[in-house]
């Protein structure tokens, strides 16, 4: 009797465990349960596991449950907050908040830091030169906030390079088939949304031949024509510059310094 996973691929865990077990030829039943639907709090769950966390195995009468702290990232802390603040808003149709995402950003950008330059160094797989499970967790929590729109990865070319190399070694076929609904929500951020936030910046506002600096949390609208040197010039952009919950929208020449915190 092969051994029963219970998953949502919603969930980095899980999708971790089934790359684990189709790479490895591991037979298993496939048994999703559907966070958004509530299912993982069903009694008939419950049964399974406690604590009604995901993922799950089940094994006859062997049950292996919860999800531990080291399934993810080394101190990642909130690093999915921009998740929960940005996929589901893009779920339901209303923009995210620029204001509550930006410090949640900043720890994500500060925890693939750490990954990047700790971590994962210059070996090809974190633990050395050969893949683990560690690299498994690892890349699923990387690539799980690809949907939020911010471009984590086309910005980092090392994180980007590592995750290609999981990906052959898993075996493209398998890690794609687990991944489509990441890839999914990932491509489907364009037709949600046609606008780009961008929080706590410096901005250089132009006149003519003189120009000012300030700070401001900016809503810009799509689609900008930027060219990037050491700074951002975005030219003729309707630019809705945010004061609390009130707005302003106007057309404007900027010059923003880097790095901005942009959500696309």
């Amino acid at each position: 009797m092969s051994v029963k996973i219970f998953y949502d691929v919603l969930s980095h865990p899980a999708r971790s465990v089934l790359m684990f077990v189709r790479a490895n030829k591991i037979p298993y039943t496939p048994c999703p349960i559907a966070i958004r639907k509530s299912e993982h709090q069903s009694k008939e769950y419950a049964a399974v596991s406690p604590m009604m966390k995901i993922p799950a195995m089940q094994d006859g009468e062997f049950k292996l449950t919860e999800r531990y702290g080291s399934t993810t990232l080394p101190g990642a802390g909130d690093t999915c907050a921009p998740k929960i603040l940005v996929i589901f808003p893009r779920m339901t149709g209303t923009p995210p908040d620029p204001v509550a995402l930006a410090p949640d950003i900043q720890r994500m950008e500060e925890t693939l830091d750490n990954l990047e330059k700790h971590f994962l160094q210059e070996k090809p797989f974190l633990c050395g030169y050969d893949i683990s499970i560690a690299d498994l967790f690892g890349v699923n929590e990387v690539i799980q906030v690809e949907p939020c729109g911010y471009g984590t990865l086309d910005r980092r070319p090392k994180l980007k390079a590592w995750i290609g190399r999981v990906r052959e070694h898993v075996q493209p076929e398998i890690f794609d088939d687990v991944s489509q609904l990441m890839y999914r929500l990932a491509k489907a951020k364009q037709k949600l949304f046609n606008h780009i936030f961008i929080t706590d910046v410096s901005v250089e506002i132009l006149h003519g031949s003189s120009a000012t600096t300030t700070k401001l949390h900016l809503r810009l609208f799509k689609p900008p024509h930027i060219i990037a040197f050491n700074h951002i010039f975005i030219t003729d952009v309707s630019v809705e510059i945010l004061h609390g919950s009130s707005a302003t929208t106007t057309k404007l020449h900027l010059r923003l310094f880097k790095p901005p915190h942009i959500i696309a």
